[in-house]
C-alpha cells in the first residue's frame, strides 16, 4: 500500500448527506459572496454553516477559506473546489429532473405503492 494513501481515503470518507451539505455550503459562500448570506440562502445557522466547512477542510486536508475577524475569503483551492461542486451538484439535479421521466409510470415506484 502506497503510504498516506489509506488515511487521505479515510479523511474523504463522510456520510453522504454530510458531504452534499458540506458541498452546497461552500459552493453559496462562493454564489453569495460570504458565509452569512450563504448560511441565510441555505436556511441554515452560520455557525452550522461553518461547522460544515470546517469539516470539510479536515476531511480534504486544504483550506477553503481564509478567515479574519469579521470577514472570509474563499482561496484559489476553495474556488477550485466549488466550481467542481457546483458542476456535480447540476449533474444530480439533472439527473433527479430526468430519470423520472425516462421510465414507463407503469413500472415506476409511484404507481405500484397505489
Amino acid at each position: 500500500m502506497i503510504s498516506g494513501f489509506r488515511s487521505a481515503e479515510a479523511r474523504v470518507n463522510m456520510p453522504p448527506m454530510s458531504k452534499l451539505v458540506s458541498m452546497r455550503v461552500l459552493v453559496a459562500v462562493v454564489e453569495e459572496r460570504g458565509l452569512a448570506a450563504a448560511a441565510r440562502s441555505l436556511d441554515m445557522r452560520p455557525s452550522a454553516a461553518m461547522r460544515a466547512l470546517d469539516e470539510l477542510e479536515a476531511r480534504l486536508g486544504v483550506s477553503l477559506l481564509d478567515r479574519t475577524p469579521g470577514a472570509e475569503r474563499v482561496t484559489d483551492v476553495g474556488l477550485r473546489f466549488a466550481e467542481e461542486y457546483r458542476r456535480i451538484l447540476d449533474d444530480l439535479r439533472d439527473v433527479e429532473l430526468t430519470m423520472p421521466r425516462l421510465y414507463d409510470p407503469a413500472g415506476s415506484a409511484r404507481s405500484r405503492r397505489r
